[in-house]
C-alpha cells in the first residue's frame, strides 16, 4: 500500500514536471515570435529607426524602439542595405537581451524609402491653379501656357505642398519663370522651376467706319473688339460713354483702336468767345461777362478778360460752358 502510494507521488511529480516543461517551452515559443528582423522594411525617411526594420509586439517595446535610429534613410524611391548585426546592435542598445530571445536573422535588410511622384503634369497643375488665383484678370478671358519640365520629381511621401512664386515686378501678363518650394508635411525638400505665360483678353472700342477729323464721335462710329491685353494700344477705350460726343483729333479709320490720344472733348469756349463768368466767394456769387483769351474745354484753366478794364483773370471751364472763378 505504501508502495502504491510511492509510486503514484512519482508518476504525479513527472506530470507536473512535464506540465510545466510545456508551458515553458510555450513561453519560450512566445518570446521567439515576439520580436523579427524584416528582410524588405519600407521607410518614411529621412531616417531609418527600429521599429522600421522589426516586428515587435509588445507595444511598450515598440515605442521604445521607434525613437532609436539605426540609419539615414535613402533617397524617395531608393533602397539601401543594412546588415544585419547592425540592427542587432541598436536593439541591444534598446535593452533586448539577445540571448535570452531568439530572432530571425537575415543577414541583411533591404530599406526602400517611400515617395510619391510629382509628374510634370501634377507641377504644371499646381501652377495653373496658382496663377489663376493670383492674376488680376477673368480665367475665362485668359489663357495659361505651362512649359512642363522634361522630368517629374520623386519626393518623400507625405502632405505635398508647392509654394510658387513670380518676380515682384511680374504682373500676370508675358512670360516669366515661376519658382516653387516643394514642402513635405511643411518641410522645404527642394525648389523646381516653370515658365509660363499669361495673355488675358478684353473688349475695346474700335472705329466702324470712318471717323472725320473735328467731327463728334456717335456710337455708330464705333463697335467692340476683342484683343490680348498686351497687344492693346495705351489709352484704348473700351466704354461706349466714354467716347460718345468726344471729337477726333484726326481722322480714325475702320477697325483702328479709339484711344485717349485720337479723340479729344469738344471746345466749349473758343477764342475771343464772350463767356459768362461766375465769381463764388463764400456765400456771394457774381455772375458777368468777359472775354476768352484761348479756347477751352470741360476742366481747362483758362484766361479771360474783363471787358471794361482789360484786367485779365483765371477761371476753370464748367462743363455748361461757365467758367468759375473761385
Amino acid at each position: 500500500m505504501k508502495l502504491n502510494q510511492r509510486a503514484g507521488g512519482i508518476g504525479f511529480r513527472r506530470a507536473l514536471a512535464g506540465m510545466l516543461a510545456f508551458l515553458l517551452a510555450g513561453v519560450a515559443g512566445a518570446e521567439e515570435a515576439a520580436i523579427r528582423i524584416k528582410e524588405e522594411a519600407w521607410v518614411k525617411g529621412p531616417k531609418v529607426y527600429l521599429s522600421d526594420l522589426v516586428e515587435v509586439k509588445e507595444r511598450e517595446l515598440k515605442e521604445r524602439l521607434a525613437g532609436i535610429e539605426v540609419s539615414s534613410a535613402a533617397r524617395p524611391g531608393d533602397s539601401k542595405s543594412l546588415n544585419a548585426s547592425l540592427v542587432e546592435a541598436r536593439l541591444e542598445h534598446a535593452g533586448v537581451d539577445l540571448e535570452r530571445v531568439a530572432l530571425a536573422r537575415p543577414s541583411q535588410v533591404r530599406a526602400t524609402t517611400m515617395h510619391m511622384d510629382v509628374t510634370p503634369e501634377k507641377m504644371a497643375t499646381s501652377l495653373r491653379e496658382h496663377i489663376e488665383l493670383a492674376m488680376p484678370w477673368d480665367p475665362a478671358l485668359t489663357e495659361i501656357d505651362i512649359s512642363l519640365p522634361r522630368q517629374g520629381i520623386q519626393a518623400p511621401d507625405g502632405d505635398l505642398l508647392i509654394d510658387w512664386r513670380a518676380a515682384p515686378s511680374y504682373r500676370y501678363l508675358g512670360l516669366t519663370n515661376f519658382r516653387g518650394d516643394v514642402l513635405v508635411d511643411g518641410v522645404h525638400y527642394r525648389t523646381v522651376v516653370l515658365r509660363a505665360g499669361v495673355e488675358t483678353y478684353q473688349e475695346i472700342l474700335v472705329a466702324a467706319t470712318d471717323i472725320s477729323r473735328g467731327r463728334p464721335v456717335t456710337a455708330a462710329h464705333v463697335k467692340k473688339h476683342v484683343v490680348a491685353l498686351s497687344q492693346a494700344p495705351d489709352g484704348a477705350i473700351t466704354a461706349l460713354e466714354d467716347v460718345v460726343g468726344l471729337i477726333a483729333r484726326k481722322t480714325i479709320f475702320p477697325n483702328q483702336p479709339i484711344t485717349s490720344r485720337n479723340v479729344d472733348q469738344p471746345k466749349l469756349i473758343k477764342r475771343n468767345q464772350t463767356v459768362l463768368v461766375e465769381v463764388n466767394s463764400g456765400s456771394i456769387q457774381i455772375q458777368h461777362q468777359a472775354r476768352a483769351m484761348m479756347d477751352g474745354k470741360a476742366g481747362d484753366l483758362i484766361v479771360c478778360a474783363n471787358p471794361a478794364t482789360k484786367q485779365e483773370f483765371q477761371g476753370i471751364v464748367r462743363a455748361d460752358g461757365v467758367v468759375e472763378v473761385r
